[in-house]
């Protein structure tokens, strides 16, 4: 953070820290150190048994909160980064099989991520008890180029919209940013409207993020 000159610290540093407690286990690979999941833990969604609350003190996902509440601890503004659920998803079964419940089984990925997006929330008012500033939402598995416009709109942008409502309400008071991937989706589904905020040119990225928070009340 300091030697990039950004304003933010950003956690954490594993993309796997939600779909760890269902299961996922991430390997890297010895040349190109880019983390994979080397054996799914469900071949199928059908497969998946309910998604039981996440456990905050175990696993990654405990290590984060603590280096979260360090951070906040040590004056740093933190930006929690939370994996979307096609993203969690695809951790806990291959891509192609999240891809194919899109297509084939549209009524249980709604009903499969409504309850994920459920224990993404819970773990983002964790975060936010702990010392979070701003909350990030990601989910680039998802892309608004792979599936047909009907399907991202009625589908893949309505489970979206439904998670990220869900963190909105269990975390009113906190800046929520959402990836380039997430935004520019919905908005082609017509399910976000962006607005252009004017900062000063030449800010970083986090610097602009935090002095629009810092004016805006009503940002979301």
């Amino acid at each position: 953070s300091r030697r990039d000159h950004d304003p933010l610290c950003r956690l954490p540093f594993s993309v796997s820290v939600e779909a760890e407690q269902y299961g996922a286990k991430l390997t890297l690979n010895e040349k190109t150190r880019i983390p994979a999941v080397k054996n799914f833990p469900y071949k199928r969604l059908q497969d998946m048994p309910a998604l039981q609350p996440l456990d905050f003190t175990k696993g990654q996902i405990s290590a984060v909160l603590e280096a979260v509440k360090w951070l906040k601890h040590h004056g740093e503004t933190v930006l929690l980064e939370l994996e979307g659920v096609f993203s969690v998803l695809s951790l806990l079964v291959s891509s192609r099989e999240v891809y194919k419940a899109v297509y084939r089984n549209p009524e249980e990925i709604k009903q499969r991520g409504a309850e994920l997006a459920e224990r993404i929330a819970e773990y983002a008012w964790e975060a936010v008890c702990c010392g979070a500033g701003i909350l990030s939402y990601s989910d680039a598995t998802i892309s608004f180029e792979l599936v047909s416009p009907e399907l991202y709109r009625d589908v893949c942008g309505e489970v979206t919209v439904d998670a990220v409502r869900r963190v909105r309400r269990a975390a009113p008071r906190t800046m929520l940013q959402l990836c380039s991937a997430t935004s520019v989706g919905l908005e082609r589904a017509d399910r976000a409207v962006a607005e252009k905020v004017p900062v000063t040119p030449g800010l970083l990225y986090g610097e602009a993020l935090k002095l629009v928070g810092l004016n805006r009340k009503d940002c979301r």
